[in-house]
């Protein structure tokens, strides 16, 4: 059942995407936030060699395009300082989760070629390792410590807990130590300060994000599927799971032509939430 409803979501997204709805509706949501500039994220995992020409091709449609392919800098920048609004900007962030060996060998190349800042996320304790947690890529090799030094003199560097587990399944010493232990670890192997977290699984909760803040990240990337049209959630920056491999899909993300279906199930159960409630509190006769 499931599936079939992805495949519903994906064939009304490409007909609303093809037809110029999406651009309409994409117009109002970012009204409703304010009108600043989107921010879209991209999330990338494993680039092997077989996906190296279909991956060049998707950073070379980013730059066609005029996207803004911002480093960490300038993404911090946007978010707790935003420029005026700009009706033409684009911002794009680019951020590989796990730090595959293939990220060092196949897509630094490629960005450092083309000039294009990116974020890369690593578990402390898994550099050099093979990939042990249940993943599509768990015969994938991670970065070893001499590697994502090297990657960090070209790149932002971010952390991904320790040992990659589900923070909101952890109990609260877990989870301190997976996000705490984390950034000591990356700071003393790369000698700066680390503030990027991305949430390994996609797993988080409110007391996650508020010892994330504890601890001085200053933003935090989600797997939760939408463009940013407010820059107001820092820890819970929505991001598109990409395939080097399926540029369509590609096009459509960021083109923001799934953001009808993010925001109508946001808006849904916002108002689900507030009828529960009403009724839950109303007068009894």
């Amino acid at each position: 059942m499931q599936k079939v409803l992805l495949k519903i979501k994906y064939l009304l997204s490409l007909l609303f995407y093809s037809c110029g709805i999406c651009t309409v509706i994409n117009y109002f949501i970012k009204l409703f936030y304010g009108n600043q500039p989107p921010l879209i994220v991209l999330c990338y995992h494993s680039v092997d060699e077989d996906m190296m020409c279909q991956f060049e091709k998707q950073i070379d449609y980013l730059i066609r395009q005029n996207y803004k392919i911002i480093s960490g800098i300038e993404l911090l920048k946007l978010l707790y300082y935003p420029v005026e609004p700009d009706n033409n900007s684009k911002y794009i962030c680019l951020t590989f989760d796990d730090c595959y060996e293939d990220n060092y060998f196949i897509v630094r190349n490629i960005l450092v070629k083309k000039k294009i800042p990116a974020i890369f996320f690593a578990p402390s304790y898994k550099l050099g390792q093979y990939v042990d947690w249940n993943s599509c890529y768990a015969h994938k090799r991670l970065m070893t410590v001499e590697q994502l030094k090297d990657m960090s003199r070209s790149f932002d560097i971010g952390s991904h807990t320790r040992n990659h587990i589900k923070l909101a399944e952890a109990s609260s010493d877990v989870y301190v130590d997976e996000i705490k232990n984390s950034k000591n670890d990356l700071e003393k192997i790369l000698d700066r300060e680390v503030v990027f977290f991305a949430y390994p699984h996609g797993s988080y909760n409110r007391k996650v994000i508020q010892y994330l803040s504890e601890c001085r990240f200053k933003s935090a990337f989600t797997v939760r599927q939408h463009v940013n049209y407010s820059y107001k959630e820092k820890y819970e920056l929505g991001r598109y799971l990409i395939k080097p491999d399926n540029f369509r899909d590609f096009k459509l993300k960021v083109s923001g032509g799934y953001d009808w279906f993010f925001f109508l199930n946001k808006f849904l159960f916002h108002n689900i939430c507030r009828i529960a409630s009403f009724e839950k509190n109303k007068p009894q006769p």
